[in-house]
């Protein structure tokens, strides 16, 4: 595993389990906390990114074995075991797997060692922080998902909601003015062909009065 800068495309900071055999999938909880990894005999193991990065690359085994799993848009994991028609959802990956349900006999077909790829629709905001008031600020979205085809934009400000449409995969810029300085959250929500919530990303900004205080004892003569 490494840490992969989006906008460089470069891969740096890769660790290496030494002493694992037969892995076939990796997949991160929806936070990126925790790494969820199947074997190809059916072994089903979990860590968590920052054990992993800080050198211990030990896993922890779930106890049961499945082939494959994926990251659902709901933020479920979804697996499969080979040759069965078993579905098997874990409920919440960030609470480490706690709660795996089984619902058999749910396929039409046995599975084999994969599932339908899910689009996670991941995308990132950029900006500037501490910007003036009544200035024209401008904001990006990058993203890096093809399935997003419109954005609404919350400045945290009270103004109604933005809303872009015909999205499309690269760098999505948008334009706002804060009348009043103060500390503002933005968030942006991406959405499907059908307006369904994809994913939704919040930009910390501070909005400076920048003006000069003058002291009311000062008095000017003529």
């Amino acid at each position: 595993m490494g840490e992969f800068n989006p906008k460089t495309g470069v891969m740096s900071n890769i660790k290496y389990g030494v002493g694992y055999k037969n892995l076939y999938g990796v997949e991160f909880s929806i936070s990126g906390e925790y790494v969820y990894i199947t074997q190809y005999d059916g072994a089903f193991y979990r860590t968590t990114f920052d054990d992993f990065m800080s050198g211990n690359t030990s896993l922890t085994n779930l106890n049961i074995n499945l082939s494959n799993v994926k990251l659902g848009p709901d933020g479920k994991m979804y697996g499969i075991r080979e040759s069965q028609n078993v579905l098997y959802v874990i409920m919440d990956p960030e609470d480490g797997a706690t709660d795996i349900r089984t619902f058999s006999t749910y396929l039409t077909h046995v599975g084999r060692l994969g599932l339908p790829v899910f689009t996670a629709s991941w995308f990132y905001i950029d900006g500037q922080s501490g910007f003036c008031v009544n200035t024209s600020q401008e904001f990006s979205v990058a993203i890096l998902e093809s399935t997003i085809s419109s954005t609404i934009w919350n400045f945290g400000d009270g103004t109604p909601e933005e809303r872009d449409t015909n999205v499309t995969v690269g760098t999505q810029l948008h334009s706002h003015t804060y009348t009043k300085p103060g500390k503002y959250t933005i968030t942006v929500r991406t959405l499907d062909d059908s307006d369904g919530l994809l994913k939704q990303e919040s930009f910390e900004v501070e909005v400076l009065p920048c003006i000069i205080p003058v002291n009311p004892n000062t008095h000017v003569w003529n």
